[in-house]
């Protein structure tokens, strides 16, 4: 399994296998387990994720997103894979702003002149 940046929507998410990968190639991963609507989102990425500043509340997609990309900016890896499986499991509407934060966090952190000049791999894959 290769891990090529940005975000992979597959018809099934082998949870399993892509963690055996992601070992195997020294990638950085986070999973987003139990997510079912817009509040475990935002308690998955606080239980989960570097943030900076620190999330305190369920009210800002915009701070998610902010936070989120921070605190990810040095992280101990270059290469970070974001597991969500079961994606359907979250209302429509929500689940494709939180896919949306997830896309432009990972084109960010791609994207030097964001990143000051250190630049993050977030490989993001989903099942849908």
């Amino acid at each position: 399994m290769e891990f090529t940046g940005g975000l992979t929507t597959l018809d099934r998410l082998d949870v399993d296998a892509a963690l055996r990968a992601a070992l195997d190639q020294g990638v950085r991963t986070y999973l987003l387990q139990g997510v079912v609507d817009r509040d475990t989102f935002f308690y998955a990425i606080r239980a989960n994720f570097p943030l900076d500043p620190p999330l305190v509340s369920n009210r800002s997609w915009d701070a998610l997103k902010d936070s989120l990309s921070a605190g990810l900016i040095d992280p101990p890896d270059r290469r970070v894979l974001i597991l969500w499986p079961n994606t359907t499991a979250m209302p429509t509407h929500d689940r494709e702003i939180a896919l949306g934060i997830l896309r432009q966090v990972a084109a960010e952190r791609a994207n030097p002149a964001y990143a000051h000049g250190v630049t993050t791999e977030v490989t993001i894959l989903v099942d849908g």
